[in-house]
């Protein structure tokens, strides 16, 4: 399973909002939060396989998951048409000494689910990877879709998708390490708030 970061009572606000489709980027206090990042070490561990001096790699907890509604219907369960979950973030990194930077690859892997009584269909889910310095403020945020497709009569579907390398220009003194990658798929304010009403019930 992914690191699934969620928020804690004793944990600080990192950054917030990301489901905007836009590219400003809009950090904590601002009105709209969308997620708290796990600040206690050894609570949540991210990607135990990566190399010990890349950036860790996580999905975000309230945009692991993404709900598509059918058109003009009502955001409960019975006008779901599709749902997609993050449910694997690989990451691998070159670290350049010469240039002080870390390149970073993410092999993100999702999860479609509807029911098994639809037709042959062809979606395409929308994601972001960002990237938060070693204060915790976000640094960069780039936009990246996957395409995937339903067979006639198919339930679920796997996929992976690698998006572009992320290159971290890193200060002197400063380590992959120090950074971490957050990937999450872009929702609308309709879809996550449909995924913290969802929370509450299945916590």
């Amino acid at each position: 399973k992914p690191t699934i970061l969620r928020g804690s009572r004793n944990i600080r606000y990192a950054w917030a909002a990301l489901w905007n489709t836009g590219s400003k980027i809009m950090k904590f206090p601002h009105i709209r939060r969308m997620m708290m990042l796990v600040a206690a070490a050894g609570l949540l561990s991210a990607c135990a396989n990566k190399p010990a001096d890349c950036p860790d790699a996580a999905a975000l907890g309230d945009a692991s998951m993404l709900t598509q509604f059918k058109p003009g219907a009502p955001p409960d369960l019975s006008s779901v048409l599709y749902s997609v979950q993050i449910v694997d973030v690989d990451t691998s990194c070159d670290i350049s000494k010469d240039s002080n930077t870390c390149d970073s690859s993410l092999d993100v892997t999702f999860r479609a689910t509807r029911a098994p009584t639809g037709v042959e269909a062809d979606y395409t889910v929308p994601y972001f990877v960002a990237v938060a310095g070693p204060d915790n403020a976000i640094i960069s945020k780039n936009a990246y879709s996957a395409e995937f497709s339903f067979a006639p009569g198919q339930g679920t579907v796997t996929f992976t998708d690698s998006p572009d390398s992320t290159v971290i220009k890193m200060p002197k003194g400063k380590n992959g390490y120090d950074y971490q990658l957050y990937v999450g798929l872009q929702l609308t304010k309709e879809q996550l708030d449909y995924n913290r009403n969802l929370g509450r019930y299945v916590q």
